[in-house]
């Protein structure tokens, strides 16, 4: 009953829903907890923007952050759709980390639909399709990632939908399949902007119609990039070091160092799965790949050696890009195994069915309160420390070196000290602006500012009043 034949007709097929309740399942007891772990700066940077939207602000043009200073708080970097949407939801049933979890699940369930047809568009089997489903699922990055609230996430889900209807139209040739791929490409490169790589496959089949379809495809990649130049270049105006983030660096030893990490951990570790690693290798040099894939992967490949140095080891969440890459090619790889070694289809099945362990052993850590990534006492008085001072009191908080944090989970606006170096600067700013309490999570700032007799204190969060006379 569980032969050869059940393996090769309906294993694959059962890869989707099995890979659906999995992923569902290793997840459930995420859904209710608050930003931490790695890269918590950056989720409590997104949660921000949700709460502002959610509070103050309903605008979509109009994205704001906790640490004010002598501002506004307006904080526009990517298109802040997705943040939107959720403090939407949110009004339905008021603001919940857990409604944020569930849509970053759903959305990135859709993402991985969006492989599975992409993989499917591309000329594989429906087999190759749940392979590529399951690869992407299981993949390391996309197993922690897929449950956290940055807008990487839903670029990801919407850039690959893109490419998926690119490559029916490569298939078809019917222009019902360019205006989807357009807005989908559209929403991605919007929503984060290294996605506009993907462009590169859509411009490209320009030249594989005829000219009117031609003028079709053109017309249809010009309309898509208009919103996206129009939102960043109306965006980048306010936008402080971003040249930091899009600019070659000079360094090329540098640049060979995170290369060498880049293949030798991240890739193979990280984004695909030591498990599937068998699968890539054998796709990548005996599986079929058509062009529509090595044009998404030679236009991937540019920007990854574009940035190098900034993704460096640390912005992993960057590598989401790489996703609609490597799943097809796991996909390839397996099949190609089990055409070439049929009477071992058993063994080929293994590592596979391994991939949610290794993924679960890789990444679970990242959410255990022993690896919050912040000073646990936010999280253990909270609700004391949110309620020390009045809503909408601007305060001063520090040591911070990421700055959102520390408002985030004081649910404050305000000022920042990020360490040592601008202790004093920040403080008598804070105190000129009239900022009267300052939260301290270090003795050390304590001294160098002269603080003595917190007003309160919980834990290793001490409360000191400003006196601004």
């Amino acid at each position: 009953m569980f032969g050869l034949r059940f393996f090769s007709s309906f294993g694959t097929r059962l890869l989707i829903p099995a890979g659906l309740v999995l992923h569902i399942v290793l997840h459930v007891h995420v859904i209710d907890k608050d930003v931490r772990g790695y890269h918590v700066w950056r989720q409590a940077l997104t949660q921000s923007n949700v709460r502002n939207f959610y509070e103050e602000d309903r605008c979509l043009l109009n994205p704001r952050i906790d640490r004010r200073e002598n501002t506004d708080g307006l904080h526009r970097m990517e298109f802040p759709l997705w943040q939107w949407l959720i403090a939407e939801a949110q009004r339905l049933r008021g603001e919940d980390i857990a409604l944020t979890r569930v849509m970053s699940l759903l959305v990135g369930v859709w993402g991985l639909w969006a492989t599975a047809r992409w993989t499917r568009n591309l000329g594989l089997a429906s087999a190759g399709a749940g392979v590529a489903f399951w690869a992407a699922a299981f993949s390391p990055l996309f197993y922690y990632y897929g449950a956290n609230n940055l807008p990487d996430l839903p670029a990801w889900a919407c850039a690959t939908w893109g490419l998926s209807y690119t490559a029916r139209f490569v298939n078809t040739r019917k222009t019902t399949a360019l205006a989807p791929a357009g807005v989908f490409l559209c929403l991605g490169a919007l929503i984060k902007l290294p996605y506009v790589v993907f462009f590169a496959p859509l411009t490209a089949t320009a030249t594989l119609v005829s000219a009117r379809k031609r003028i079709t495809v053109v017309a249809v990649a010009t309309a898509a990039l208009i919103p996206v130049a129009a939102w960043y270049l109306f965006a980048m105006r306010t936008w402080q070091g971003f040249e930091a983030v899009y600019q070659v660096k000079p360094d090329f030893f540098l640049w060979l160092k995170f290369a060498w990490e880049f293949f030798v951990s991240l890739l193979p570790e990280t984004v695909v799965n030591y498990a599937a690693l068998p699968f890539l290798t054998y796709g990548l040099f005996r599986g079929r790949r058509p062009a529509t894939w090595k044009l998404s992967a030679l236009a991937v490949t540019l920007y990854l050696a574009f940035e190098l140095t900034h993704i460096a080891t640390v912005h992993d969440y960057y590598l989401l890009v790489l996703l609609p890459i490597t799943a097809p090619v796991v996909a390839e790889g397996f099949g190609a195994l089990r055409r070439r070694f049929s009477k071992a289809e058993y063994w080929i099945w293994i590592p596979l069915l391994a991939m949610p362990l290794t993924a679960y052993l890789r990444m679970n850590h990242r959410w255990e309160d022993e690896h919050l990534a912040f000073n646990p006492d936010l999280l253990k008085y909270r609700t004391e420390l949110t309620n020390a001072v009045a809503a909408g009191e601007p305060v001063l908080v520090g040591p911070d070196p990421s700055g959102a944090v520390m408002l985030y989970y004081l649910h404050k606006k305000g000022w920042v000290v990020e360490n040592e170096s601008d202790a004093r600067a920040q403080y008598h700013a804070a105190k000129a602006a009239g900022v009267r309490y300052f939260f301290s999570a270090d003795r050390r700032l304590d001294s160098l500012l002269f603080l003595k007799n917190p007003e309160k204190q919980f834990g290793t969060v001490w409360i000191y009043r400003i006196d601004v006379r």
